[in-house]
């Protein structure tokens, strides 16, 4: 009866504790996979940061599972010190939670915009956002000049300027050192993403009239220079 008592136990134990394990392996192979992918395009520290603490807390789960299969077989029964499941349950939660940053970050450039700017030349980037609500300004320009065609692939199905009334007053006349803003483009292509909690339709810049904050994303293409303007606002 104890014996019986006792596999139960564990068979609760180890199905409970075991169910992240293959999310855990997935998220290895695709943190590493993302890792090595963002080094090799030089990718930005960030992202080099974020695919290593993935890999890192995913492998870390797989390690304290192990470790508690031994020291459960070593003890010779089930206890909580030798199986350490709150252990897993906090590594768990820290690791679905790193994927969120993560999620986050990918999908503004590289996958609204479909510019990795891996693939150009960085000109110019700046990133004042911080403090607890995250509110500030990136700011990247791009040279596109050596992949022209790949850049005009990707802004065939953008907007063409001018830019509407709303958007027009983020940019200006002539860059000047230290002003994160968009230049006055006349030819050439536009996106825009309104991310603010209030938008009833992302891509219409109209609602941001009657707005006190802002939080969207705005790029343009300079078809003359061959170069992409990419401008990201949280107020």
């Amino acid at each position: 009866m104890d014996i019986l008592k006792e596999r139960t136990k564990f068979i609760i134990y180890a199905v409970v504790f075991a169910l992240p394990i293959p999310v855990a392996l997935l998220g290895c192979f695709f943190t590493a996979l993302w890792l090595v992918t963002a080094v090799i395009e030089h990718a930005h520290i960030l992202e080099i940061i974020l695919a290593s603490l993935g890999f890192f807390i995913g492998a870390s789960y797989i390690a304290t599972y192990v470790c508690s299969l031994v020291k459960t077989k070593k003890a010779g029964k089930i206890t909580p010190k030798s199986f350490l499941p709150l252990a897993h349950c906090v590594v768990a939660a820290i690791y679905l939670f790193s994927l969120v940053p993560a999620g986050n970050y990918l999908s503004d450039l590289r996958q609204d915009f479909g510019f990795n700017k891996s693939k150009f030349t960085v000109i110019e980037e700046k990133d004042t956002h911080g403090g607890f609500l995250g509110d500030g300004e990136y700011y990247l320009k791009l040279d596109c000049s050596k992949k022209r065609e790949k850049a005009l692939d990707i802004v065939k199905d953008w907007n063409s300027l001018p830019l509407p009334e709303e958007l027009a007053g983020f940019t200006c006349k002539e860059e000047k050192d230290g002003e994160n803003k968009i230049p006055e483009v006349k030819h050439g292509y536009y996106k825009f993403k309104d991310r603010h909690s209030e938008s009833t339709n992302p891509s219409d810049s109209s609602e941001m009239a009657d707005r006190h904050s802002y939080n969207f994303t705005l790029a343009v293409y300079d078809a003359d220079n061959d170069t992409l303007y990419y401008y990201k606002l949280d107020t």
